[in-house]
């Protein structure tokens, strides 16, 4: 299941996963949300924090090239922080990171919990992100009320 909330004026996405897998049609509302956020940032830079569940799965190598070519578009910096207790994926996004990191406009790197990720992206911005958290609780909020919906 995914979920997600945005706000344009301040350039923030936050995404978040839960459960054993998503539905290509989740995956493709992902390729839009970033497009959205890297098409609409005027000035500035975007951050989008990915919250990922421990069980779900990882993208396959279809999504993740998506999810990169959409990426490479940002003109302006792009700051992407995936939120996962998965060390192996943690180590990943570092070294992709690095590798990645003089050739394109953008960083992503992996946090333990989202409140890293935002006190790591303040001290990077120099101002507080509180509406990073507002989105949070949003996403939060909305992915409980999936689960309620859900056929048993």
């Amino acid at each position: 299941m995914m979920s997600k909330a945005y706000s344009a004026e301040s350039n923030l996405l936050v995404l978040m996963f839960t459960g054993s897998d998503s539905s290509m049609e989740e995956y493709e509302e992902t390729v839009r949300a970033f497009s959205k956020l890297i098409s609409e940032t005027v000035n500035g830079t975007s951050i989008a924090i990915i919250v990922v569940a421990a069980e779900h799965a990882q993208p396959n190598a279809y999504w993740r090239k998506r999810f990169v070519a959409v990426h490479q578009t940002a003109r302006h910096p792009l700051r992407i922080g995936v939120v996962t207790q998965s060390i192996l994926i943690r180590g990943v996004m570092t070294a992709i990171d690095w590798l990645m990191r003089s050739e394109t406009n953008y960083r992503s790197q992996a946090f333990v919990s989202f409140e890293d990720a935002v006190v790591t992206y303040e001290k990077e911005l120099g101002q507080p992100l509180d509406t990073l958290r507002i989105l949070y609780r949003l996403t939060r909020d909305s992915q409980r009320l999936q689960a309620r919906r859900a056929p048993l």
